[in-house]
């Protein structure tokens, strides 16, 4: 038996096909069953960065500047990380739950506003902003639908700033999964 906080009970009966759950976290536990192979089988990829890889100056009359602190590519499955180049590549037309988490050192008193961009452009359903009154660490995030039209196109995470700033990754990620 497994055991996963929230759940009191994971068991796999004699097929392989059918993994029931009973959840403890709202009231009566319910039975659910979900075929495992359905989810291993989504497209998916992810890069990120989770020691700190850097800083970068932001300068804020360039308007949106790439973010390029990853330095990790994460599991793929029928998409393209990589994070030496800072972007992750959907090799499939379709729709994707899109997201990314940034944190970061930021200097005092400066807006910061991260977002998405899919195929160089900035994609407004996948954006956040955070400010802040000190130079201590912030975080933000974000995740929206992105319909994929052809494959072969780049998600990439961008920032743009009030004033001119550094902005110093501490952790951060940026992941698709298609829909099906």
């Amino acid at each position: 038996m497994t055991t996963v906080p929230g759940f009191s009970l994971i068991t796999r009966p004699t097929s392989d096909a059918v993994l029931y759950v009973a959840n403890d976290l709202g009231g009566t536990p319910v039975d659910a069953s979900i075929e495992p192979t359905a989810l291993l089988e989504r497209e998916h990829g992810s890069i990120y960065t989770g020691a700190g890889a850097g800083s970068q100056a932001i300068l804020s009359a360039t308007g949106f500047d790439k973010v390029d602190q990853f330095d990790t590519d994460g599991d793929a499955d029928r998409t393209t990380p990589t994070a030496s180049s800072n972007l992750l590549t959907l090799d499939n037309a379709g729709r994707y739950q899109v997201a990314f988490h940034i944190t970061f050192l930021g200097d005092a008193l400066t807006l910061f506003e991260f977002g998405v961009y899919w195929a160089g452009v900035l994609q407004s359903q996948i954006q956040a902003d955070i400010e802040g009154g000190g130079s201590g660490r912030r975080s933000c995030s974000a995740a929206g639908i992105v319909n994929v039209s052809s494959g072969t196109t780049d998600l990439e995470l961008y920032c743009k700033v009030s004033v001119d700033a550094t902005l110093q990754v501490k952790k951060a990620g940026l992941s698709a999964v298609r829909f099906y």
